[in-house]
């Protein structure tokens, strides 16, 4: 156990290093500098809700403290204040990651998977390679994403041993998921589905598990939001909040007003493009093992089914990196791709747990993944973005079934983990949002509110 500890820590230390260095180039004059500039209005005595209408302002307020503290030190410019944010993501990035590799890892332990160090440290390696559009700094989409997939590697602790005391960690997916619905109010449905589910259960013999949880998370979320309420009226009052709200509601670029029918069909039109061109043979596999076990025929070829889904994905996952190479669009791609064949050994190797895990993450993560599409007007991008939680059950289902599968089919798994792996390093490194390429990134700015960050020569004259 101690040596597998010390073998995470160094790469997470090795990835940490490269990715501190990445966190220097490159400069964007855009949706970066947007939330910093949200941020230093508020500062200069701009008020939320009432001078600003957009709905990124909601998880803007979650970096406002962070601003304070970087005024305090730089009280008269905002010199290297990009630079301060970027930091501050990459230590949240990295934070978060370690947290997931050790509850991924409890969790395989109490359920005594071998072999269970590759998947845990594919899990740990998602939030610090992901990062919406590679915009390097805390935003509404890089806070919501890691804070919903950090509460996903806390449920999976729980649902791996629920007899034990679960108020600790269900106060802390209160939490996790209040700042997720801050960054997304839509996520609130996720909370009122919870709700819903509790109430069903409590009539069976199980409710009282279910009640307990539900009051823990309810805790984490009066806490959370009494936290932000109370320094969100500082700023401005009650009555202002609530006549901004129909003009936030009326953004169109992260209101929906098109109906729910077109908001489904919209998201399924872009998962398939996400997940083509193996989508159709993997559907074809997925139904079949769902009929087989609808009939309780435990004989059917599970490893030849399991065999088909490990090729397509590697498949899917080498197209992808040498044609869809260059965007981070890449990033939902293999997400995808992972996520079927994750669904298809749920399906073949059905049990108990892999119920459980179906039922209250990989459910929760597909919700999510609806809900950044229906907010956003980006596209298949959002559902990309949104596909990147599915990742956390889709690991958690691989490095389960894993062992129950023979040497060659462990070994085609770890070939997709590593394809997996790549795409994401190599985007993350390399692709820089909205400046030049890495290697013309050779002058550093000196002044102003990127100084400390590399960008063109030319870029820097400007």
């Amino acid at each position: 156990m101690l040596k597998r500890k010390q073998i995470a820590i160094v790469l997470w230390a090795l990835l940490g290093t490269v990715l501190l260095w990445r966190s220097f180039m490159g400069v964007n004059w855009s949706d970066e500098t947007f939330y910093i500039a949200t941020l230093n209005r508020f500062f200069l005595g701009d008020t939320p809700f009432l001078h600003e209408w957009k709905a990124v302002q909601l998880s803007t307020l979650l970096m406002y403290p962070l601003f304070c503290l970087y005024k305090v030190f730089q009280p008269q410019s905002n010199d290297g204040v990009m630079l301060f944010f970027r930091l501050v993501y990459w230590a949240m990035s990295a934070g978060i990651a370690w947290c997931a590799y050790c509850n991924v890892t409890t969790v395989f332990e109490k359920l005594n998977v071998r072999g269970k160090q590759f998947a845990a440290l594919l899990m740990a390696a998602v939030p610090m390679l992901y990062v919406r559009g590679n915009i390097l700094a805390p935003s509404y989409n890089s806070i919501g994403v890691s804070a919903f997939y950090l509460a996903e590697t806390v449920v999976a602790k729980v649902i791996s041993d629920p007899d034990n005391d679960i108020r600790k960690e269900m106060f802390v997916v209160g939490i996790l998921l209040s700042v997720a619905v801050v960054c997304n109010p839509y996520l609130a449905l996720l909370y009122i589905a919870v709700l819903i589910v509790t109430i069903v259960q409590a009539l069976r013999k199980e409710g009282r598990v279910w009640i307990k949880a539900f009051i823990w998370l309810s805790i984490g979320v009066i806490v959370t939001a009494s936290a932000y309420c109370t320094q969100l009226f500082l700023l401005v009052s009650p009555q202002n909040v609530l006549a901004s709200i129909p003009y936030l509601l009326s953004d169109p670029d992260y209101a929906s007003k098109e109906g729910i029918l077109y908001e489904v069909l919209r998201f399924g039109g872009h998962f398939v493009r996400l997940a083509l061109p193996t989508l159709p043979i993997s559907v074809v596999l997925i139904t079949y093992a769902f009929v087989m076990q609808l009939k309780q025929n435990h004989t059917f070829p599970k490893e030849r089914i399991a065999a088909a889904g490990v090729t397509l994905c590697a498949v899917q996952l080498a197209i992808d990196m040498f044609v869809g190479y260059g965007s981070s669009f890449v990033f939902g791609k293999a997400a995808s791709a992972l996520a079927t064949l994750a669904f298809l050994l749920l399906v073949t190797y059905w049990d108990r747990f892999l119920c459980k895990v179906l039922l209250y993450l990989f459910v929760p993560a597909g919700i999510f993944t609806f809900v950044a599409n229906m907010a956003s007007n980006v596209g298949a991008n959002a559902v990309a973005m949104g596909a990147i939680t599915l990742c956390a059950p889709s690991l958690l289902i691989i490095g389960y079934v894993a062992p129950k599968l023979n040497k060659v089919l462990r070994t085609g798994l770890m070939l997709c983990g590593i394809l997996f792996l790549i795409q994401l390093l190599l985007v993350r490194v390399l692709v820089v949002s909205r400046d030049a390429p890495l290697t013309e990134l050779t002058a550093q700015i000196t002044n102003g509110p990127a100084a400390g960050l590399y960008t063109t020569p030319e870029h820097k004259e400007q």
